[in-house]
Parts: structure tokens; sequence; C-alpha cells
């Protein structure tokens, strides 16, 4: 096919740089894959890596997510809905099951059967392969004194955002504001 040479398969290795820890990242990845792929380097800024992965132009990428708390706020990296010209489910995997684990452990008071949910959707991402897990990025905001309403909001199965910046995010936009 046209995207082989020499008996492998040509991929495209993209990440955010410059980073040193990215590089060797890929240093080590990409020596893995030597046997199998001709892998290409593209380190590109954040903002053009960010708009590249948006929109599918990547083969394979390294990108820092799922870090949340509370493992809702990563929902949005993995469910059907985010899938469309400009996806937030970067691999682009639509799984129907994962998506109904995912809602049905949204709309569940029960803690445990919550948690339960949440290492049935790990499974279903981990077998399918469609994020392969390196390192967690545990993400924290920090705002002037005078932002307030950062945390006004409770994720869909009822629990408050642990307030430090999320964990999984920057707080709510949508519920900010400036004190005078």
């Amino acid at each position: 096919p046209d995207n082989c040479s020499d008996g492998k398969i040509n991929m495209e290795f993209q990440y955010s740089g410059p980073s040193v820890i990215q590089d060797r990242i890929f240093d080590v990845l990409s020596a893995g894959y030597e046997p199998y792929f001709n892998v290409t380097k593209d380190m590109l800024l954040q903002d053009d890596h960010i708009t590249q992965t948006a929109i599918g132009q990547f083969d394979f990428l390294t990108w820092r997510q799922m870090g949340a708390r509370n493992p809702d706020g990563d929902g949005v990296w993995i469910v059907c809905d985010a899938i469309g010209f400009l996806s937030l489910n970067w691999p682009r995997y639509c799984s129907p099951e994962r998506d109904e684990i995912i809602f049905e452990a949204r709309g569940n008071t029960d803690r445990d059967a919550v948690v339960q949910a949440w290492k049935d959707v790990a499974v279903n991402v981990q077998e399918s392969y469609t994020y392969v897990m390196l390192t967690h990025t545990l993400w924290n905001a920090t705002y002037d004194p005078k932002v307030r309403g950062a945390c006004d909001f409770k994720f869909p199965d009822g629990t408050e955002p642990y307030c430090r910046g999320t964990g999984g995010g920057y707080g709510s936009y949508s519920t900010m504001w400036f004190e005078e």
C-alpha cells in the first residue's frame, strides 16, 4: 500500500514541543516501533498540535490528559458525541457500550456502582487501545484572588469538583466572575 515502504508501515509521530521530556518519549517509543514502522518525527508548537489533533491530522501522537480526580471530568475525551470534524475524542473511536456505562454511572448515586462502572470504562479503554496511558497529568489552575465562581457547578453525577482547579480542567468558565 501507499503508506508502506521497505516492508514497514510509514507513520508520523506527532507531539508538542520543544520539550526534552517529549523528545525522550519520542526516542523511546520510536525505537520500539522501528522493527515494524518507519517513524517520522513531527514536533509542533502547542497551538498547532491542538489544532491538528482536533481535526484528525495525525497518525500517532502523545497528549496530556486523563488526570481528573473524578473520572467523569475526563468522559468528554472518550464519548461518541465528542466525535466530529472538530473532535475531543482524539482517536475518534466510538463505543456505544462504553458510552452506556458512562451515562449509567452519571445517573447513579450508589458510589460503589459508580466506581465499578469507571473501572469497566478503564478496561474498555485499555482493551480497545483507544488510549495507551503513559502518565497522568494532574491539572491545576490558579486564579487571581478576585476571580469567583470557578467551581460553582456539579458533575452530572451530582458531586462537586475538587476545587484547587478541578484536577481535570480549569473550573467552569460559565460560572466565573470577577469581584470588583
